[in-house]
């Protein structure tokens, strides 16, 4: 039997005043005394709502505030629901060429005589792609939405030249070769453009960098005998929006990718505790993936942190966790992946400790069992979580302490300089439809925050009304004097103290809690007045 403090919020209603009655109305009433009439009555219910409401959005900067709900199942038990989206993870920080600009430049052997010609191929370096996540990776092919691409024939005007200029690795969406023959630089056209939208460059690895082909021939012819510049031609590569890379990651980790830290805003109300061991609760893990790239996140802990700031391992999570990858075809598809706990979980437990932050420790790998898949990657594509905990209210539970503060029992009404009350009997009662036994106490209170008096005598005891569900009903009558009533005129505040408890031959029986059960309390007062 596991028994655990736990936070449960419950929403109190305040009760009303109405209703007049006779004082002999009353079984066993004193009739024998002075005018009777009947003054007030209160009510007040203790129930579970349908939705908790609670101040988060501190402990949810930078994170979308989770989904927190308290509702019944289609067994009509209540069930807390809580999910929470966590931030996606995307490769932009590795894949951007956003504002990225790649320069390099052609040089050409030296004039022999007053001309050379010749044919050469040239690499161009993409180090976009130097990072850390990327090293010792293959990138085949990177697709641009937008791009340009510049020759700059800044020594032109020191030779006559002519060139043919091949890019075998780039071409267009149908697939035709960028390229441009027999051209001569000249005052009016000494640089060529070209635009690479819907352009695919295709890449070659050379120490661990990313190249293209430059295919270039040349004729270059000297104006005079010592030219005081070589020949030279400027490539930039600019102006870059990145549809998508192609090529294969191969099976590694994410750097930076580690840690989930989730808050926990569970229900954390002070003055009501329960000991619970929920029966069935449930995490799961929902994954949007839209890589058309597979995801392993292994996971070193599993820890939540409780009030007093210590972490504690959460038992019978698995080790890992696979996530699909959409065709590459359905790109945004939804690949959901969730697990159960172990049935000899601690997660109630903790839970039922009211942790504040949920951590979870661990590394997210690539390409867990085909190594050498191959993937299309783009700077929008991300792998979004979802962290989904469902708890039902159907759990082994020793005891539940539930306090209301709000009970308006203003006994000053009763104070009239036109009549004068010199016994009050009160009539209570109680309907006890939560399926544990119940223990009742209320008290009332001066401004000091000191005990005046109590509702009974001494606290009253209600037997719950079993597993065929209903209200146990019971009333109990007390009586005050008007020496007691003298020191009740001075209440500001009620304290109603509501204690369930389960025999001991209960303790391992699942107690359920659906959302029509309450325990509902109707106080009358009836007075003997002195007029």
């Amino acid at each position: 039997m596991k028994k655990w403090p736990v936070v449960i919020g419950m929403v109190l209603l305040a009760g009303v005043f109405s209703c007049n009655r006779l004082f002999d109305d009353i079984e066993n009433a004193e009739v024998d005394l002075s005018t009777e009439i009947g003054l007030h009555v209160a009510d007040l219910s203790f129930y579970i709502d349908s939705t908790l409401n609670i101040e988060i959005d501190s402990l949810f900067d930078g994170m979308s505030a989770p989904v927190i709900e308290l509702a019944p199942g289609e067994d009509g038990v209540l069930r807390l629901h809580i999910q929470q989206n966590l931030p996606p993870f995307r490769l932009d920080s590795f894949l951007t060429l956003e504002g990225t600009v790649f320069t390099d430049t052609i040089g050409f052997p030296a004039l022999n005589g007053f001309f050379i010609e010749g044919k050469t191929l040239f690499g161009f370096q993409l180090s976009t792609f130097d990072s850390q996540f990327l090293t010792g990776k293959t990138i085949d092919s990177i697709r641009l939405d937008r791009g340009r691409l510049n020759l700059q024939f800044n020594t032109y005007e020191q030779f006559n030249s002519k060139f043919s200029i091949r890019f075998p690795g780039i071409v267009d969406a149908n697939n035709a070769e960028l390229q441009v023959l027999d051209f001569i630089p000249s005052a009016k056209h000494k640089e060529l453009e070209f635009d690479l939208s819907n352009h695919t460059i295709k890449l070659t690895k050379r120490n661990e960098k990313e190249y293209f082909t430059i295919d270039l021939d040349y004729f270059i012819e000297g104006l005079e005998e010592d030219s005081p510049q070589e020949p030279e031609i400027r490539v930039i590569l600019s102006d870059m929006d990145l549809d998508y890379a192609y090529g294969s990651l191969g099976y590694d980790t994410i750097p930076g990718i580690r840690d989930l830290e989730v808050p926990m805003p569970g229900p954390q109300f002070e003055n009501q505790e329960v000991s619970i061991d929920f029966e069935n609760p449930q995490i799961s893990f929902n994954t949007l993936n839209s890589f058309a790239l597979p995801f392993r996140y292994d996971i070193n802990s599993f820890l939540m942190r409780l009030p007093d700031g210590r972490f504690e391992e959460v038992t019978g999570i698995p080790d890992s966790i696979y996530i699909g990858a959409p065709d590459a075809s359905a790109p945004d598809e939804y690949i959901s992946s969730s697990f159960a706990l172990d049935p000899s979980t601690n997660f109630d437990i903790l839970m039922s400790e009211g942790p504040d932050l949920l951590l979870i420790e661990g590394e997210l790998w690539t390409n867990p069992y085909e190594p050498e898949h191959k993937n299309y990657l783009t700077d929008k594509d991300s792998l979004s979580v979802q962290l989904d905990l469902d708890i039902p209210f159907s759990m082994r539970v020793s005891e539940i302490v539930l306090e209301d503060s709000t009970w308006k029992v203003d006994f000053r009404q009763l104070d009239n300089s036109s009549y004068r009350i010199e016994k009050l009997k009160m009539k209570i009662d109680i309907e006890n439809g939560f399926p544990m036994d119940l223990h009742l106490q209320s008290y009332f209170y001066d401004d000091a925050g000191a005990v005046i008096d109590s509702l009974f005598s001494r606290a009253v005891d209600i037997t719950g009304p079993g597993d065929e569900g209903g209200f146990t009903v019971a009333t109990f009558y007390m009586y005050k004097d008007r020496e007691a009533l003298e020191r009740l005129f001075n209440t500001k505040k009620t304290r109603t103290i509501a204690r369930f408890k389960t025999s001991e031959a209960d303790e391992e029986k699942i107690v359920s809690f659906l959302e029509e059960q309450a325990l509902n309390i109707k106080l009358t007062f009836f007075a003997k007045l002195s007029i």
